[in-house]
């Protein structure tokens, strides 16, 4: 049994076809209304280990980001179930664990780093309240002190379309950093590192 005592959280899929596509079969001998040419996961049946680290590995183009954007609900479901804490509810409306401050969603990194028009301070924060000693532990976690002692501005420095231009690399541990610094306990990262 991999749920903990005393938690229900599930993370995983049961039974599970998704597809890239938006059509659904209307019934199971009628499949004519469903693209065949869009990538989908099949009868997917995986239970993750909730507070271990699990990996997915396989060649290029076998579906390990399409899994993990299943997970996220950016493939159209077709049949089964789909386990992933926070599901659709409002982050703000999740309780807060009183010990670790994190709630039972999820943060998430992607294999691009995504940035906003803003400072690399804010882009590491986000949406979530500002702790000094929290963001120092993400800035080290993150191997991020010695990019930013190399900026000018430090983590007041502008990035984005509008801001100075980073490596690809600073770009990804941003990314990350924003990812660890958030508040979901649970963390899906897709070949970020």
């Amino acid at each position: 049994d991999s749920t903990n005592a005393g938690t229900t959280t599930k993370i995983g899929l049961e039974k599970a076809t998704l597809s890239w596509s938006n059509s659904k079969p209307q019934s199971q001998d009628n499949t004519s209304d469903v693209d065949l040419d869009a990538f989908r996961l099949i009868n997917i049946d995986v239970e993750f280990l909730v507070g271990k680290l699990n990996i997915i590995a396989g060649p290029t183009g076998s579906g390990k980001t399409s899994l993990l954007m299943a997970l996220l609900g950016e493939m159209q479901l077709i049949e089964g179930r789909v386990h992933l804490p926070g599901g659709l509810s409002n982050r703000a409306d999740l309780p807060v664990d009183p010990e670790t401050g994190l709630i039972d969603s999820i943060a998430y990194c992607a294999q691009e780093a995504w940035l906003v028009n803003a400072t690399v301070k804010e882009n590491i924060v986000f949406a979530s309240p500002y702790d000094e000693r929290r963001y120092r532990a993400v800035l080290k976690a993150c191997a991020l002190e010695r990019d930013l002692a190399i900026l000018d501005a430090g983590d007041q420095t502008l990035v984005g379309e509008k801001g100075i231009s980073l490596s690809g690399g600073q770009k990804q541990r941003i990314s990350l950093a924003r990812a660890i610094y958030s508040s979901g306990r649970h963390l899906l990262l897709d070949d970020c590192l």
